[in-house]
């Protein structure tokens, strides 16, 4: 799914690039390419919308250093519409960020294990270490627009 520069769908119909990776941005550069990929079937609430769950990665900077997160990488949920010919993404979350700073339980496992997802009444539920100024083990799941991160009470 990631390919010199792009984050790419292979199907039967043929090959869609969804996303192009600017130049020092390549995730590969932060170890960030095995995060790449579907989330697993049980990770697909939205399949009757037509709508697949998807993780992508890019670097946090084009290569100026800025210490440890200018190393370090950005986590996106994209939601890929599977209706028209041509799947295109719908929409796009923030997971993952050194500079934010967002971060999953655990974040160091490809797209397929994360183990900090869940589906939870039929939308995808995300737990965090911490999202920002939220600590203590945040909780949100996804919008039914699929454009932004509803949180609970931290667990």
């Amino acid at each position: 799914m990631h390919d010199r520069g792009q984050i790419i769908v292979r199907a039967a119909k043929g090959t869609s690039v969804l996303k192009k990776i600017a130049r020092g941005f390549d995730p590969a550069l932060v170890g960030g390419e095995n995060l790449i990929g579907f989330l697993p079937d049980a990770l697909q609430p939205y399949k009757a919308e037509n709508i697949a769950v998807y993780v992508s990665t890019i670097r946090t900077t084009g290569g100026n250093g800025r210490g440890e997160c200018g190393a370090g990488g950005e986590i996106y949920l994209n939601f890929l519409d599977l209706s028209p010919a041509s799947p295109k993404v719908k929409s796009t979350i923030l997971i993952g960020r050194c500079e934010k700073p967002i971060e999953l339980v655990d974040q160091n496992l490809s797209a397929s294990a994360l183990v900090d997802v869940s589906v939870v009444a039929g939308k995808l539920t995300l737990r965090f270490l911490f999202y920002s100024d939220l600590e203590g083990g945040p909780v949100a799941s996804v919008s039914s627009d699929f454009k932004k991160l509803i949180f609970t009470d931290a667990q």
